[in-house]
């Protein structure tokens, strides 16, 4: 899943149409299966954070809210983890309710956060936070202002979001020049 990117990068090389193609893969192929369900959980909030360019906790607490309305409930507001903006989580069509999915309940949010953590590095060689990254960078790459994909993503300020695009533009206008 890493493209030949230094380690250095905010997005970790993240690919946001790869990533999701091979999330949806995986989450079709782990819900065929009934030996697999955690793995299938697992993918469901990865593709749901990705998609929405949250953080982890942020995806885990929709995944949660998804389950306790019996998969009636896509459209998830939350305030943001950092700085209390509420922000929009929107469940992934791909994703269909199963009553299996309220096993999760059992674990707390913060467990379900650390071992998708864990499994994320495992199974896709990075890290959860790359997945938010890459949602920017498609966003930025799509024409998105900054303002917009703060909005969005739950960021209180700029700050990070301009410091972002602009690295992200500088190192991609160096990368044009040298390989030109």
């Amino acid at each position: 899943m890493l493209e030949e990117k230094a380690t250095f990068r905010w997005d970790k090389g993240v690919n946001f149409e790869k990533m999701r193609k091979t999330l949806e893969r995986d989450y079709k192929q782990y819900g065929q299966d009934t030996e697999t369900f955690d793995k299938e959980i697992y993918v469901a909030i990865l593709l749901t954070q990705l998609v929405n360019g949250t953080r982890i906790s942020e995806a885990v607490r929709a995944f949660y809210q998804f389950v306790e309305t019996g998969g009636k409930e896509r459209n998830i507001v939350l305030k943001a983890e950092k700085g209390g903006n509420e922000r929009q989580i929107i469940i992934p069509k791909l994703i269909a309710y199963k009553k299996y999915y309220s096993i999760v309940l059992t674990k707390s949010e913060r467990k379900m956060a650390s071992v998708l953590k864990m499994f994320c590095r495992r199974h896709y060689g990075v890290n959860t936070h790359s997945f938010r990254y890459a949602f920017i960078t498609k966003a930025i790459k799509d024409g998105l202002p900054a303002e917009v994909v703060a909005k969005i993503t739950g960021h209180r300020s700029l700050r990070h979001i301009l410091t972002y695009v602009q690295t992200k533009e500088a190192e991609d206008y160096l990368t044009r020049v040298v390989n030109s």
